[in-house]
């Protein structure tokens, strides 16, 4: 397994245990629930919809996650080359 890899599963790992990422976990989840129970009026379309909505917040935390797992190991590897990984530039103040 890749440095990367290791990286991306472990970020992961500690978003899925925080409070906003379970958050994100369940909040698509339920709303897909509600709105497929509404929508198609039968219990497969709203048990359909739930697996996107988790789909779709497993999604959004895997992406967050891919972002950080590619910033530690750009840190990982500038760190002997000499090289720091920067936080975002600030944005401009405004005219």
């Amino acid at each position: 397994m890749s440095t990367l890899n290791r990286y991306r599963r472990d970020a992961t790992r500690a978003r899925l245990r925080t409070r906003t990422g379970q958050a994100l976990l369940a909040g698509p989840a339920l709303l897909g629930l509600v709105v497929g129970a509404l929508v198609t009026r039968s219990a497969s379309g709203a048990f359909w919809m739930l697996l996107l909505g988790l789909f779709a917040g497993f999604a959004v935390i895997a992406n967050r996650a891919a972002a950080e797992a590619v910033r530690r190991a750009l840190g990982a590897w500038g760190e002997p080359h000499g090289l720091t990984v920067v936080s975002q530039a600030a944005k401009p103040e405004r005219m």
